[in-house]
């Protein structure tokens, strides 16, 4: 008698690269926070495989009135490889403000470099017009503003799932 056994292991292989920092917050520790908040906003996140990655990455959707956060990440180890914070209003600035300090933790590096990430998103993201982009590369980690209709503003960090 032969015992063949045959399996994957397709969540190792996850295509996209990994955010700098990979131990400041995973995807699924992430989420509890967004949805556990005790603000009476809370998000409401809905986590699902990626479909063009062959089961190796997840991403997740979570949204409040007026801000939609988007993660995606690696199935196995749930490392984050891009994250977007997007406030349709300017109402929501403030909260967009709170959470794009998170890209900023990715970026890694020192104090000072954290702090000079911020500090270029705060000087900026107000004066992104529609339909144009801001770029700056902290720590290795690519930071973009991308301005929308009205007072929508789309802060990114990490390679735009392909």
């Amino acid at each position: 008698m032969v015992l063949v056994s045959t399996g994957s292991n397709l969540t190792a292989n996850a295509t996209e690269p990994t955010l700098p920092q990979p131990d400041f917050f995973y995807m699924s520790q992430y989420t509890e926070i967004l949805q556990g908040t005790a603000d009476t906003n809370r998000y409401k996140c809905k986590t699902s495989l990626d479909p063009t990655s062959g089961g190796t990455e997840i991403f997740s959707r979570c949204t409040k009135p007026n801000l939609e956060i988007y993660l995606h990440g690696n199935n196995a180890g749930q490392a984050l490889s891009y994250a977007s914070f997007t406030a349709k209003k300017a109402t929501a600035y403030p909260n967009l403000e709170f959470h794009f300090t998170w890209c900023a933790g990715k970026a890694g590096g020192g104090s000072t470099e954290i702090y000079a990430s911020s500090d270029w998103i705060k000087a900026n993201y107000k004066k992104v017009t529609h339909g144009k982009k801001l770029s700056k590369v902290f720590a290795g980690l690519k930071i973009t503003i991308t301005g929308g209709a009205g007072a929508t503003r789309t802060i990114s960090c990490g390679v735009k799932p392909s």
